[in-house]
């Protein structure tokens, strides 16, 4: 080949460097890195619900947020879990005379991931059980604010979450369902849990009896770090 055809495939060269370079930032930038521990949300549930409680005039403030932890050597399948729920509902007042018309409650979990994935990241097929406790302090209905232990409600349950990790460089989204069943004190005997309790309407009636709640957070967002 002559110098003159040499000289009509630099653009062509140089386009074709310029596509590989493109494609291997794209490739470093979805790839996933080592294991790292990330800091994590669940919006979906928050979202929804404030889509059925702000029409009428109530709202929720609730956003599920966690810290995993991935573990190293012959326990690298496996990933410490902590959750915290803070949770603050909002309704409108049940009677002319009652001002208070406010819940909160707070939720906290502990567990351990196992990933069926081998590799260097943690992403796959996973299993997730846990141990969630909650407590409430529901002033619906109160015709003062008030402090009595008649209006506390708590639980403690034994979760099992499954899911699919999608890891990518900086982070993971996980796609989950789940559930769990455990024991409540003081709780509303109309509701199947205090969570349910929180989200539905105020029962007079208390107990202590079996709670289950199922896990309706479906998406997952983590950031690395």
């Amino acid at each position: 080949m002559n110098a003159k055809g040499l000289h009509r495939l630099r653009p062509l060269c140089g386009v074709l460097c310029l596509v590989a370079s493109l494609s291997w930032a794209q490739a470093e930038t979805k790839a996933p890195e080592a294991q790292r521990p990330s800091l994590w949300v669940q919006p979906v549930m928050p979202y929804f619900l404030n889509t059925l409680f702000i029409p009428r005039g109530e709202y929720l403030v609730t956003l599920p947020m966690g810290l995993s932890l991935p573990q190293r050597g012959k326990w690298k399948q496996w990933e410490l879990m902590f959750e915290v729920t803070p949770i603050y509902r909002s309704d409108r007042a049940t009677y002319p005379r009652t001002p208070v018309n406010k819940v909160f409650a707070l939720a906290l979990a502990g567990g351990a991931a196992w990933f069926s994935h081998e590799g260097a990241t943690h992403q796959g097929f996973f299993l997730h059980p846990k141990l969630v406790g909650a407590i409430s302090h529901d002033l619906r209905g109160s015709p003062l604010p008030s402090r009595s232990l008649s209006l506390v409600a708590s639980q403690l349950s034994l979760g099992l979450d499954i899911g699919r990790r999608y890891a990518f460089r900086g982070g993971h989204l996980d796609l989950l369902v789940g559930g769990s069943v455990g024991w409540g004190w003081n709780v509303p005997a109309e509701s199947p849990s205090l969570f349910y309790s929180v989200i539905g309407g105020r029962s007079p009636r208390r107990t202590s009896k079996l709670v289950w709640d199922p896990n309706f957070h479906l998406l997952r967002i983590g950031l690395t770090f």
